[in-house]
């Protein structure tokens, strides 16, 4: 990244002191709006800093990808060498970046110290947007409230701008010779000075720069800031000199740990100088034949040690690309397992909203504050897997209000985990299928909801950079917002399609949301999600499932009731009587009827695609055909069992065991989320028509 890391932060600025201690500015060289997805990633990449310099012995830095229209940010955190192994850098840092995200809200750029000068934080943003030139070299300084005594001022100040000088030198020196232990290819700047002033005083001084400077560069900023230094804290018995470049501290006393020992070498008695000399030509002897054979076996430990630990990087991130995607981290994170652990307070019992086919899902909060749900793989079978892999690639590349939101995720060798933003309200099937909760169900919120999940699958189909079935639409997996705006969620089992119609071999989705052609021959088209979001919104009108009852000897099939009651005439039956007791709202209740049975027609070609039920909820067309008879009525082929008869062993099955349930939604990303009991989702291969 180049000297840019400190060129691009001399600029106009404030510097404010947080709490604790910690010295943070804000730029004033341009904002963002606080919600906007710069400001979100900046404090995504922020929250995740402590634990990468902890990884990372030091040094983190993360090069955003440009991903347009809005730009991401680069940032950085840097720990003083002598530090590194301790506690003490993770706090720094963690506390740095805690205190940059709460009072830069808006800014662009953004720097930290700690108040020790032991670490420093930056965020800027991408190097496309880095000036090229700056004319100044801005520094904060805090001094000591102390000061030299008259005695010792006139030598301090010539001591102390001897050491500095010293020092400056010795820190590019250093880096030029070590790097950091990660395997960062840059120089790792660090070193300390001290020199006797009286007999009871010695002046100790340290200093850092980052990386990324050339060592004269390096020199440079040391020195500038060693001016600053005795321009702003002239004759105090110590200071701290902060800038975007280099830090410098000096003291009366070792505020640094050492990073070497140095044994003293112990006296000699003339007597034992001839025993000495033999033992010493022995030793010559023996290290002459054991060093070469030594050297020879180490570099070739080291050689076949470092190919294979490359080998072993190179196939972890191979291996990566192929689970996300090369182009599904450009609008989601990573996060390390160790910030997922905490933000659910290790996975505990208490944050666990709810389980599915192949995971738990718990309620989280980020270092940000920000409330997430996290899914994490519980079960690494291939089909777990598969559905990881088509969630993250799926979801990080849709974008739509209508949506489930893929914040991020988290990879590892034996860990799978999703963040997803957290429904507020639930799940729909919570609410709607509870007599209690239900009677909050008002018109207006239900045919908001109903035109939301029409919006949502409109933009899967049609709108959006990939067209997308999603094959498991359920009221399980429509989750409420705040203010119960309806959001699709579960894209484990959705397609990708390119054509209007094709074959699946594997049969995966909800019984009961199911048409019969992709139930039965899986055949696939985005009529199945037609077919699908029929059902619901019969749901959601009706306040029934569709198959609902608690005695499976009496089942009664929802689309025949529905149909039942259109053909007499009697829909006022089939409404939901909470619904009843709204006024004027009987003829939009009974029009999205008439839509839901037009959806679930046995006939493929006669139900409607997304686009034109989007067009009639928002009243643009007012015509609509009758519908023919729906799907789930007739026997399949002669001599097999009725779909109805199949549906109650199933229904059976749900109820007479909890084994036997096996369902993959995530419904639980809501922050009230449990599984549903009446519903039993599968998977199966069946062999494709021929």
């Amino acid at each position: 990244m180049g000297i840019f890391w400190f060129l691009y932060f001399v600029m106009n600025h404030s510097l404010m002191l947080a709490a604790g201690n910690t010295y943070y500015r804000c730029y004033s060289t341009g904002n963002f709006s606080s919600d906007s997805q710069y400001i979100r990633s900046r404090n995504s990449l922020l929250s995740a800093l402590a634990d990468g310099v902890k990884d990372q012995d030091g040094f983190y830095s993360t090069t955003a990808i440009v991903y347009p229209p809005t730009p991401l940010p680069d940032c950085l955190g840097l720990c003083r060498k002598d530090l590194i192994s301790s506690d003490d850098c993770y706090n720094c840092i963690s506390k740095s970046a805690s205190d940059l995200s709460r009072n830069c809200p808006v800014q662009k750029q953004i720097v930290a110290w700690g108040a020790d000068a032991d670490c420093m934080v930056q965020c800027i943003p991408p190097a496309t947007l880095k000036p090229q030139t700056d004319d100044t070299h801005p520094s904060e300084h805090a001094c000591n409230a102390t000061g030299v005594s008259a005695i010792n001022l006139s030598r301090f100040g010539g001591t102390l701008a001897n050491v500095t000088a010293k020092l400056a030198v010795k820190v590019a020196a250093e880096g030029t010779s070590s790097s950091f232990p990660s395997g960062y290819n840059e120089p790792q700047y660090f070193a300390t000075e001290e020199a006797k002033l009286v007999d009871h005083l010695t002046i100790y001084a340290g200093g850092y720069c980052l990386p990324s400077l050339s060592a004269s560069d390096c020199t440079a900023c040391l020195k500038e800031a060693a001016n600053q230094s005795d321009k702003y804290c002239n004759g105090k018995s110590g200071a701290r000199i902060f800038t975007p470049g280099c830090v410098l501290r000096y003291e009366l006393y070792p505020f640094y740990k050492s990073t070497k020992s140095v044994a003293p070498s112990p006296s000699v008695s003339p007597s034992s100088n001839t025993r000495k000399k033999s033992r010493a030509e022995n030793r010559t002897a023996v290290f002459t034949i054991i060093l070469p054979i030594i050297s020879v076996v180490t570099l070739s430990v080291l050689i076949i040690g470092t190919r294979m630990i490359l080998k072993k990087r190179k196939q972890h991130w191979d291996h990566k690309d192929d689970i996300v995607g090369a182009g599904s981290i450009e609008s989601c994170f990573e996060f390390s397992f160790k910030t997922i652990r905490s933000a659910t307070n290790d996975f505990s019992e208490t944050n666990k909203l709810g389980q599915g086919g192949f995971g738990v899902v718990y309620r989280g909060r980020l270092p940000n504050g920000l409330l997430v749900a996290v899914k994490r793989l519980t079960c690494r079978t291939a089909h777990g897997e598969a559905e990881f892999k088509n969630e993250v690639q799926l979801v990080a590349r849709l974008h739509h209000k209508n949506l489930v939101r893929l914040i991020g995720f988290c990879l590892g060798v034996k860990e799978r985990i999703l963040i997803y933003e957290l429904a507020l309200s639930g799940s729909l099937d919570h609410i709607l299928f509870n007599s209690n909760r239900r009677e909050n169900l008002t018109w207006k919120i239900r045919y908001n909801i109903i035109e939301g999940i029409a919006r949502g699958l409109l933009y899967l189909h049609e709108e959006s950079q990939l067209r997308i079935i999603h094959r498991d639409l359920k009221a399980s997996n429509i989750l409420l917002d705040a203010s119960m705006n309806p959001k699709i969620s579960d894209f484990g089992t959705a397609r990708l399609f390119l054509e209007d119609h094709g074959s699946a071999s594997r049969i995966v989705g909800t019984f009961g949301y199911m048409p019969p052609e992709y139930a039965k021959y899986g055949k696939i088209s985005t009529k199945v999600d037609v077919f699908s979001f029929g059902v619901l919104l019969l749901e959601i009108v009706t306040g029934r499932k569709n198959s609902a009852t608690n005695n499976p000897s009496r089942l009664e099939h929802l689309l025949s009731k529905a149909w039942k009651c259109w053909k007499e005439g009697q829909l006022l039956e089939l409404i939901d009587p909470m619904l009843l007791r709204e006024d004027g709202q009987v003829n939009d209740i009974t029009r999205c009827i008439h839509i839901g049975l037009l959806c679930v027609q046995e006939n493929v070609g006669c139900r409607p695609i997304m686009k034109d039920v989007v067009l009639v909820l928002e009243g643009c067309s007012q015509s609509l055909p009758s519908p023919s008879e729906p799907a789930y009525l007739m026997e399949i082929v002669s001599g097999e069992p009725s779909v109805s008869t199949m549906e109650q062993n199933l229904a059976w099955r749900s109820h007479a065991s909890d084994t036997d349930q096996a369902t993959s939604g995530l419904s639980s990303l809501s922050s009230a989320g449990f599984t549903s009991v009446n519903e039993v989702s599968f998977s199966h291969t069946y062999p494709e028509p021929r």
